[in-house]
């Protein structure tokens, strides 16, 4: 893969050497003058501090939780720029590197160059590697070894299956109510109320498996650690900080980058309470990604109100005595299925019969718990764009006869 220096990617390395304040060269700019553009909030302290100020705090932490927007390029610029001014960095472990990319990384790769290869990045179906070349160069200037936190798509697989187990290395005792509650809504929240709410118990199990697999990997590594991972995972009541208290960590401390909204310009107007720190950026995009996710549910023809309410879903269809099948796609490597079939080339598929679900679930009922499906296929967290799925009419006759998407 060539690092194409186009002018975003100019932008980035510019604040991954410590050359420049994290502050100004945005590479977004949606209300980029937002007061809160550029600070930084301690929950805490209940008052702002300046970057230096935050570099200092996160210095005396065992384990920083960086948490991301993940196509949202100044979110990696200044994970770079942290990595960079921390006094010592002994790993950095990647939400976006599996177990499976485990024995590769422990080959030792120099360059950013040979991180992307030796993990396959391209198909991993996250976005571009130009985006985290950054974070992992700044790894890399720090001579921290590079680490995979997330578990493979079988166990969370199994997760969804069969349910949580208790794990004395794990530590996934059961949640306080006001936590579970919690991390549910979390889910119908980042799902946009689509979600079929008998989803959501299964999901949260997901979700709270993942942060404390991860919150393992981390704690096995020596030294000063940063865990780079998506906002949700870095919530200090629910997420990784969570299981890494309870595994042993000694001091933890979480930073959330987040985008500012038009006519938000208050910290109490953003959920700051979730980390120890929050980092205020500009907008990737003026968009409402629900809006997004109810466009794409019309267009497939699965629109229905969301859980919390909303528009009236159209006239039910008739439930179909056919069984239908739910074929999820996804860039990345290619996943067996139940019975160890191999799915298409680059894509996850999963088999779903309607009576499975509930036995009088309409045509469009099917196509959202698909939603849901994908969900499962792509991570507890995914959000809209992160894979395509279709429904079939037929009878399943096997993953041979899926044509995968066009990965996007």
């Amino acid at each position: 893969m060539r690092c194409l220096l186009a002018p975003i990617v100019l932008a980035l390395l510019q604040g991954c050497g410590g050359r420049a304040s994290p502050a100004g060269n945005w590479s977004t700019y949606h209300y980029a003058d937002n007061p809160l553009v550029g600070r930084v909030w301690s929950a805490d302290r209940d008052t702002f501090l300046g970057p230096d100020d935050l570099v200092e705090a996160l210095a005396e932490a065992d384990v920083v939780v960086l948490g991301e927007k993940h196509d949202n390029p100044d979110h990696h610029h200044l994970q770079a720029w942290i990595i960079h001014h921390l006094a010592r960095v002994g790993a950095v472990a990647f939400e976006m590197l599996d177990e499976e990319d485990a024995p590769a990384l422990a080959q030792g790769p120099t360059t950013t160059q040979a991180v992307a290869t030796a993990v396959a990045w391209e198909d991993s179906g996250w976005p571009h590697f130009v985006l985290y070349e950054p974070v992992f160069a700044a790894a890399l200037d720090r001579a921290a070894p590079i680490l995979a936190a997330h578990p493979s798509a079988g166990r969370l697989r199994t997760v969804m299956r069969q349910g949580l187990r208790l794990d004395p290395l794990l530590k996934l005792d059961p949640l306080a109510p006001e936590q579970q509650k919690a991390l549910e809504d979390e889910i119908r929240e980042t799902h946009c109320g689509y979600a079929p709410e008998k989803m959501v118990a299964p999901m949260a199990d997901a979700q709270r498996f993942k942060d404390a697999w991860m919150a393992a990997r981390v704690i096995e590594a020596d030294g000063p650690r940063v865990l780079i991972a998506g906002a949700g995972h870095a919530r200090r009541d629910v997420g990784v900080p969570l299981y890494l208290r309870r595994q042993g960590a000694k001091k933890v401390l979480s930073v959330g980058f987040v985008e500012v909204r038009a006519g938000k310009d208050q910290p109490g107007d953003y959920p700051v309470e979730r980390f120890d720190y929050v980092y205020f950026t500009p907008r990737l995009e003026d968009v409402d990604p629900c809006e997004k996710f109810r466009a794409q549910l019309e267009q497939m023809g699965a629109m229905r109100a969301p859980a919390s309410g909303g528009e009236a879903a159209p006239a039910a269809a008739p439930a179909s005595a056919a069984p239908r099948r739910c074929t999820v796609y996804r860039a990345g490597p290619a996943v067996g299925g139940e019975g160890g079939e191999a799915p298409v080339e680059g894509a996850v598929a999963i088999q779903m019969n309607t009576a499975a679900i509930e036995a009088t679930v309409p045509d469009d009922g099917v196509e959202a718990a698909c939603v849901a499906r994908a969900a499962e296929a792509c991570g507890a967290d995914a959000g809209p764009d992160a894979c395509r799925f279709e429904v079939h009419a037929a009878e399943p006759g096997g993953w041979d006869v899926a044509e995968p998407l066009p990965a996007e």
